[in-house]
């Protein structure tokens, strides 16, 4: 048995948001307590696998979650529902690999990694128009696997959430992020 203490640090990661968006746990005050993140019938998307919840880091209140489809803002409201601003290509039944990343140099923008079906997208490498893109193509696959990577702005005059500037990644299903030792970057590894 591992007995552990939670310490008032890290803040990014104190709510947790799963079962299709409708249980949530909140472990801000070091005792994990249940939470319903919004009415039980207001949140339809289908998706009982992968969610992804981001907190503040200094206040550990909720900024964002997605469950690689939609994307809501701390109200509970999804913010991806225009033509305008989807999560494109998105998958619900990825097994829980959804990375949100620092957008580096952005103050409060974040970089969702987002699997996707990866049957019909194209083999691009880079994160956005304005960040240059870093070489790399996978190795040899049997169907070209695929993450959608987008950032997402915090920082706006609009509502939360917006997305802006995305290409595609290719890479798998199975990906994680190491930060990189200039304290900048991250480096994507998948299989």
């Amino acid at each position: 048995m591992l007995a552990c203490e939670l310490l008032d640090c890290r803040k990014d990661q104190q709510k947790w948001i799963f079962g299709w968006g409708r249980v949530g746990v909140d472990f801000s005050d070091g005792t994990p307590k249940p939470f319903s993140p919004a009415p039980f019938n207001s949140i339809d998307d289908d998706n009982q696998e992968s969610y992804y919840t981001l907190t503040d880091p200094q206040t550990g209140d909720l900024l964002l979650y997605t469950n690689g489809i939609n994307l809501y803002d701390a109200s509970f409201n999804r913010v991806n529902n225009s033509s305008l601003h989807p999560i494109p290509t998105g998958i619900s039944n990825s097994n829980a690999q959804i990375l949100c990343l620092p957008f580096p140099e952005h103050s409060r923008q974040f970089i969702l990694v987002i699997p996707n079906k990866g049957f019909a997208d194209p083999n691009i490498i880079g994160v956005a128009t304005n960040y240059s893109s870093h070489s790399g193509i996978p190795g040899e696959f049997k169907w070209p696997p695929v993450v959608t990577a987008f950032p997402c702005n915090l920082n706006f005059t609009g509502p939360a959430g917006v997305l802006f500037d995305f290409n595609r990644n290719s890479v798998n299903e199975q990906v994680t992020a190491i930060p990189h030792a200039n304290g900048r970057d991250y480096w994507i590894c998948t299989r």
